[in-house]
């Protein structure tokens, strides 16, 4: 079994913002998640009645880059200002989600079903997050309930053969000292087989061989269900519980020129916890929340046609993860300030076996472990009515990797017959936030972040995978330091709310890791990359008298690599592209609601050699929603029921983030959904 504990999100000192009641409208930040850093907040409930994908509102926060290996249910992975995927850690409710196999979160095996927020921190994560991170954080929230209680249906049906269903009940449990609980369950299928532009295999070269093609094997169906419950059976200590459950059996289609028919991917993962949450314990100054989580995964690789590989073309995985967090809150608010230390004790394995094309086992590949304890120390001071704070904090990580020998036979052995790595860092972050003006309904202030940041080897980079890449276990972790600062506003009245924020940043990377060729047939893991990164964000948005929402987000960016390699040196990192601009604009009526946005994603090479023939120019995305609501205008009305179609790329553009995985072009999905 798997154990959680969730916390509560606002802390004694800080309440959240008033936000008037939200219709069918875009959403927006609720809440400063971070003093000194950058961060926002999504709210599913703002998305209701639409069809919208994790990695469709992740793409909308400034400095975010989704990259995309084929339409819907595809691999999709996240950058956030220039990093590696690897480099961004994914969070479900404060329960680590990266695995240490290749520490890689596929944004497809989440949907936002059973979610009530997600937060993004571009900088100035939570202390009570277990783990470093060179390219920010994103955390998941689990739906909890909309109201005092209720049940939720949503249909949605659309191109390409794609269906979702989706039912959520809940209960805050009233003012009587009964449990609060959630219970939500989703279902969703596609096909996928839409048509792509295929080069034939020959790029630029020769464009004449050219054809429409239609995609194949890019089918999926997946499966969730989440339940959520809080107990409050005193005054002082809430215990919480949660279970969220995903299984996905999709194709892997290969690329557009040389497509698959018979590969495919079956993936279930449970994460259950629970924890405790308790103010005022033995003084009253004490907090302590505390989390225990596990987490079991197993994937299973088809590959009966031997369409991607030879010899051992099956495999199967399972994958661990469990650990127990300590999260003290001590209110020194004599002494204008707040310490915040964290302790955590985490363990991973994971484990695979290869089969052959009828799925018999051939080999076994023995169990790789890895131990990680975190000790951190984060200090909020507050003057002048906390208009003025310092957030200093230090964290240590320790990690231990062990791996056996393949000779070794008998449960888990070591050392002196198995190999073992240690790692060992201290990271120092420093934030500051001055409230230059401030009244009841209007705010300007300045922050800023300076952080370390380091990314310890995966099992993939430090043991290798037979065949095809030699293990380092002399590998280092990857290291990165920088700092953002810049000038924000916020203006709330009854019928009108501004939020604008303009920031500057700058990071530099070092020992970034490199698969370098060792042979013409394998590669060794190196650390000889390293990267500049630096640009600007802003951020607007506008809302008035619930009828009108507008949003504006730009990024600029330049990430350049400053690698020892000479053909690397100089060159911009693939995927990253200069400019990045996304706006968005809703109305709503009595029983009417209107939407458009536009996203545009400036041009990017697709590789590190920045070769010509892979370039990919400038896109513009445009996309709309129309909504009408028969009776009920917001998620807080017992009764609602909403129609609402929406159209994506309205200009059918065709584009491709990964080199032979084109992207889907228009696509029309209809949703009605109904709470009673």
């Amino acid at each position: 079994m798997v154990f959680v504990f969730l916390t509560i999100a606002s802390s004694l000192l800080s309440q959240p913002e008033e936000i008037a009641p939200v219709d069918v409208v875009a959403p927006r930040p609720s809440r400063e998640l971070s003093a000194g850093g950058s961060a926002v907040e999504f709210e599913t409930q703002s998305y209701r009645g639409r069809f919208q994908t994790l990695d469709e509102i992740l793409e909308r926060a400034a400095g975010v880059r989704v990259q995309r290996y084929g339409g819907l249910g595809s691999y999709t992975t996240l950058s956030i200002r220039g990093s590696n995927a690897n480099q961004v850690n994914v969070y479900l409710d404060g329960i680590p989600l990266n695995t240490a196999q290749s520490a890689e979160v596929n944004l497809s095996d989440f949907n936002t079903d059973q979610l009530q927020s997600i937060q993004v921190y571009r900088s100035g994560a939570p202390g009570e997050f277990s783990r470093s991170g060179i390219g920010g954080a994103v955390n998941l929230v689990p739906f909890k309930g909309e109201g005092q209680s209720g049940v939720r249906l949503t249909g949605s049906g659309g191109s390409y053969g794609t269906y979702h269903l989706q039912a959520r009940a809940w209960d805050d449990g009233g003012e009587s000292q009964k449990p609060a609980w959630s219970v939500g369950l989703g279902y969703q299928r596609s096909d996928q087989d839409f048509r792509f532009r295929n080069n034939n295999g020959t790029p630029v070269i020769n464009t004449s061989d050219d054809f429409d093609d239609i995609r194949q094997n890019a089918q999926f169906r997946d499966f969730g269900a989440t339940g959520y419950v809080s107990f409050l059976p005193g005054s002082s200590t809430e215990f919480k519980l949660l279970n969220d459950y995903r299984y996905r059996l999709h194709g892997v289609p290969g690329p557009g020129n040389n497509q698959t028919e018979k590969t495919e991917r079956e993936f279930w993962r449970n994460t259950t916890g629970i924890g405790t949450d308790s103010a005022g314990l033995l003084i009253d100054e004490l907090r302590l929340k505390t989390r225990a989580f596990y987490t079991e995964g197993r994937e299973q690789f088809f590959d009966p046609r031997q369409e991607f590989s030879f010899g051992s073309p099956n495999a199967s995985t399972r994958y661990q993860s469990y650990g127990a967090h300590l999260i003290p809150e001590l209110y020194l608010l004599d002494y204008y300030q707040i310490l915040r230390p964290f302790v955590a004790v985490e363990r991973e394995t994971f484990q695979r076996v290869r089969r052959d094309r009828f799925h018999d086992r051939t080999d076994t590949i023995p169990r790789k472990f890895r131990s990680h304890t975190t000790l951190a120390l984060q200090d909020e001071i507050g003057f002048f009515d906390r208009r003025l704070l310092f957030i200093p904090g230090i964290r240590h990580e320790r990690y231990v990797d062990r791996f056996n020998d393949p000779a070794a036979s008998g449960p888990a052995t070591f050392e002196p017959n198995g190999h073992r790595a240690l790692t060992e860092f201290t990271n120092a972050e420093f934030g500051i936030r001055l409230a230059v003006l401030r009244d009841s309904r209007f705010e300007f202030y300045l922050r800023g972040q300076y952080e370390e940041a380091q990314r310890v080897p995966t099992f993939f980079e430090l043991f290798g995978e037979q065949g095809s890449v030699i293990g380092n276990t002399e590998l280092l972790p990857e290291r990165s330091r920088g700092g953002e600062f810049g000038p924000g506003a916020t203006i709330r009245t009854p019928d009108f709310m501004f939020s604008g924020e303009v920031v500057a940043f700058a990071r530099e990377v070092e020992d970034m890791i490199l698969f370098v060729p060792n042979s013409q047939f394998s590669l060794r893991p190196e650390n000889v990359d390293s990267a500049e990164i630096a640009g600007a964000e802003g951020s607007a948005r506008i809302s008035y008298l619930d009828t009108l929402d507008f949003q504006v987000d730009y990024t600029y960016q330049r990430a350049v690599n400053t690698s020892e390699v000479d053909y690397l040196n100089g060159n911009y990192l693939p995927l990253r592209p200069l400019h990045e601009f996304h706006t968005g604009l809703d109305l709503t009526f009595e029983h009417w609601a209107a939407g458009s946005e536009g996203l545009f994603v400036g041009a990017v090479f697709k590789d590190r050699t920045n070769e010509t023939t892979n370039y990919e120019a400038s896109r513009w995305i445009f996309n709309a929603h129309l909504s009408y609501s028969f009776f009920g205008r917001s998620h807080r009305d017992q009764e609602e029921l909403l129609a609402t179609i929406e159209v994506k790329n309205i200009m059918n553009t065709r584009v491709s983030d990964i080199v032979g995985f084109p992207l889907p072009g228009r696509t029309v999905y209809g949703t009605l959904t109904y709470r009673f």
